[in-house]
C-alpha cells in the first residue's frame, strides 16, 4: 500500500470518528509511521494542523445536525467533544458567524468545510532527441565531471530533504501558534463567561474545568513552540552548511566543463 492510500485511510478513520474518540496510536498504525509523523506531513501539505482540520470538520457536521435534526444543541455539543454549551457556542459562532440557536431558528447560511482527499499526480518530462559528438582523449576530464555530478546530485537530495524538514517545522510551528492564539482567545471569553455566571449566582463548574483544560493546552503548546524554535535553528544551520558545500561542488564542476570545452576547441570534436 502506498503513502497516498495510507494518508486517505487516516482521513477516512478521522471522518468515521468525528463524533467519537480519535486515537493517535490508530493514526500511527494506519499511516505506518512513527507517532506524530503523519501530523507533521499533513501540516506541511495542507498548511493546517490535523487538530484544526478535525475541528473544522466537527463544526461542519455539527451545523448539519443542528439544521437537519431535532437533536438538542447541548447533546450535539457533547457529541462532537465540547465540554459545555458555552465553549461549543463560542467555537460555533467563530467558525459559522452565527450562534447554534440562530442557525436552527433562521436556517442561516453556514460555513462548510469538506473532507480532504489526497491524490497522486505524475508529471513526465524529457524524451527529446539530442545530437552528440565524441571527444577523444578527454576520458579523465569526463570521469571527474561524473564524480562531481554524483556529488552534486547527492548534495541536492540532502539539501531537498533538509529544506523539506525545515518547511515542515515552520508549518508545524505556525499551526501551533495559530492554535495557541485561538485557545488564548477562547480562554479569555470563558473567563468572562465564568465571571458573569458567578455574579449571577449560577454554577460555573463545567466552564472552570474547560478553562483549566485550555490553560493546560496553552502551557503545553508554549513548551512545544520553544522546542520547535531550537529544531528550526538546527535545521537552518544544516541547510546553510549543505548549501555552501553544494555551491563549492557546482563551481568545481563549472571549471571542469570549461576545461572540456577548451579541449574541444583546441583538438576538434569528431563525429562518430
Amino acid at each position: 500500500m502506498d503513502w497516498i492510500q495510507r494518508m486517505n485511510l487516516v482521513l477516512d478513520y478521522v471522518e468515521s470518528n468525528l463524533d467519537g474518540e480519535i486515537d493517535e496510536n490508530k493514526i500511527s498504525e494506519l499511516s505506518a509511521s512513527p507517532k506524530g509523523m503523519f501530523q507533521r506531513i499533513f501540516a506541511a501539505l495542507t498548511d493546517m494542523s490535523l487538530s484544526e482540520y478535525i475541528r473544522k470538520r466537527k463544526l461542519t457536521q455539527a451545523a448539519f445536525d443542528i439544521q437537519s435534526t431535532n437533536e438538542k444543541i447541548i447533546d450535539i455539543s457533547v457529541k462532537y467533544g465540547y465540554g459545555s454549551a458555552d465553549s461549543f457556542g463560542l467555537a460555533f459562532k467563530r467558525f459559522h458567524g452565527a450562534s447554534p440557536s440562530d442557525a436552527r431558528k433562521t436556517n442561516a447560511q453556514l460555513q462548510s468545510f469538506y473532507p480532504i482527499v489526497f491524490k497522486f499526480m505524475l508529471s513526465v518530462k524529457g524524451g527529446n532527441d539530442m545530437q552528440y559528438r565524441i571527444l577523444e582523449n578527454a576520458e579523465a576530464t569526463i570521469s571527474k565531471i561524473n564524480e562531481f555530478s554524483t556529488d552534486i546530485a547527492k548534495g541536492t537530495n540532502t539539501l531537498a530533504a533538509a529544506m523539506k524538514e525545515t518547511a515542515m517545522t515552520m508549518n508545524e510551528t505556525s499551526a501551533m501558534m495559530s492554535c495557541n492564539a485561538e485557545n488564548t482567545k477562547l480562554s479569555v471569553q470563558l473567563a468572562l463567561s465564568i465571571a458573569q455566571r458567578l455574579s449571577d449566582g449560577l454554577s460555573a463548574t463545567k466552564e472552570i474545568e474547560q478553562l483549566q483544560m485550555l490553560l493546560a493546552e496553552i502551557n503545553a503548546a508554549t513548551g512545544e513552540l520553544a522546542n520547535a524554535g531550537k529544531v528550526f535553528s538546527t535545521a537552518m544551520a544544516e541547510v546553510e552548511k549543505i548549501t555552501h558545500s553544494h555551491a563549492t561542488a557546482t563551481l568545481d564542476l563549472k571549471e571542469l566543463v570549461n576545461e572540456l570545452e577548451k579541449s574541444m576547441q583546441e583538438n576538434g570534436a569528431v563525429d562518430e
